[in-house]
């Protein structure tokens, strides 16, 4: 038994099998944008001690798996964490790109390491109970302990996942080329995509499977970027979705100030689709179709010029439900007849994943003991305690921890009265969610 004291060099888990002890004031448990923003702020904002355990070898979540084409959909000062800030100096409304997330990530976990006040352990299996496992992929493993004077952060609950991470979760026969978002990158106009990057053969067909922000992404990248002609592309929509005009960036009190506005729509309103629709007259909200009513709210955000180039697909969105196959020559859908295709001249692009799947609120913090173990102080479990704001919410939860001090006792935070804010899902979620994250 021996404790490690990590440096930048002992990043990655690996090495001969053997068990070691650690200790810490705040075992994170995911460093993706929520796990990152909460030992940010403990960093910066106390002399406690942090580490974080993630699966992947480098921190960043998801962006670590996204397709290499994907940008924010909101300004990136509205992301990333408090002290480092994401965006140029000069441009508050830029939008980064997963890969400039991810090098940020790795400049913000150098900072926080270079404290030495923190330590990351990459490419590790958490087990719980403030325990973690590592291989070096040689058969070689350490078994880590972990010895945790105030809370274990649980920053995986919302479970995000990406098209590159998860696989359909429906039958496809082998004749039918079925690739995640990912494989759009390098298509160009004029081989055939399923043999990998490059140009676009002409009679190439391409079926877009899912209609949220992946699904939107995608169909923006073969019409703007890869330049395919709509007519080539079939864009299968399970339910339509309220999209969020995306606005310029604004500060706090002007956030508070919109959310009043939103509130202002709904008084009066005899129903919520009133009120969605009094969004639309005020160029708030918008729809893939004007004749369309959407039944589905996700918090995909789109400019104005992308919703003009969504639309001109309106006649080529398939609304009968979700995927059940794709048979040889043939997609079953829910509903209706079968979408018949070729498959020597189609790709299928996968955007079905549920990037940010709806998970019913748990406590924030919890006080449960364990008789000593790694959690005898309890666990945080990160949740949005703003609409839609990951980054933002694990920041505010480690403030609000910070500023109840180290008692133990959950009651302190009750003078927070700070709510979860369930993800939208259908229409209507979105009125729940804004009474909450204004309440906060």
């Amino acid at each position: 038994m021996r404790t490690v004291q990590a440096t930048m060099s002992d990043v990655m888990c690996n090495g001969e099998e053997e068990e070691i002890s650690l200790d810490c004031d705040y075992l994170i448990v995911g460093a993706g944008a929520g796990g990152m923003s909460f030992a940010d702020v403990i960093l910066s904002d106390s002399a406690h001690t942090v580490i974080l355990v993630d699966r992947n070898a480098a921190p960043g979540g998801h962006w670590v798996h996204a397709y290499q084409f994907v940008r924010l959909h909101q300004p990136g000062s509205y992301y990333g964490v408090a002290s480092e800030p994401l965006t140029p100096p000069d441009d508050p409304n830029y939008r980064n790109t997963g890969a400039e997330i991810v090098a940020y990530y790795a400049h913000v976990l150098a900072k926080l390491v270079g404290s030495g006040r923190a330590r990351f352990y990459g490419g590790c299996d958490y087990r719980g109970d403030g325990t973690f496992r590592s291989s070096d992929g040689a058969g070689r493993r350490r078994a880590y302990r972990v010895r945790v004077r105030k809370r274990i952060v649980d920053s995986t609950y919302q479970d995000i996942t990406v098209p590159a991470t998860r696989g359909p979760r429906f039958p496809v026969a082998s004749a039918a080329t079925l690739r995640p978002v990912n494989a759009l990158h390098g298509l160009r106009r004029s081989a055939s995509p399923t043999r990998g990057t490059g140009p676009v053969d002409a009679a190439t067909r391409f079926v877009v499977l899912g209609g949220g922000k992946t699904g939107v992404d995608a169909v923006l990248h073969l019409l703007s970027a890869v330049g395919v002609a709509p007519a080539r592309i079939t864009w299968i929509v399970s339910r339509d979705p309220w999209l969020t005009v995306r606005f310029p960036y604004v500060d706090a009190a002007e956030v508070l100030l919109h959310g009043t506005d939103m509130l202002l729509h709904f008084r009066g309103g005899a129903t919520v689709a009133e009120f969605l629709h009094r969004q639309e007259a005020a160029g708030m909200y918008a729809r893939l179709d004007p004749d369309v009513e959407p039944t589905a709210s996700r918090c995909a955000t789109v400019g104005r010029e992308e919703l003009t180039t969504l639309r001109r697909l309106r006649s080529r969105i398939v609304r009968q439900g979700r995927v059940v196959a794709i048979e040889p020559h043939r997609v079953v859908l829910e509903r209706g007849p079968p979408l018949p295709f070729d498959a020597a001249a189609t790709l299928f692009v996968d955007c079905t994943a549920d990037g940010l799947p709806q998970r019913a609120p748990v406590p924030i913090w919890q006080s449960e003991k364990t008789g000593g173990g790694a959690a005898a102080h309890g666990t945080i479990v990160l949740q949005p305690v703003a609409m839609c704001l990951t980054a933002f919410s694990a920041a505010a939860i480690a403030k609000a921890e910070l500023l109840c001090g180290a008692t133990g006792d959950d009651r302190d935070r009750e003078t927070f009265d700070m709510r979860v804010v369930p993800r939208p899902v259908r229409v209507g979620d979105e009125v729940r969610a804004l009474l909450y994250a204004m309440n906060n």
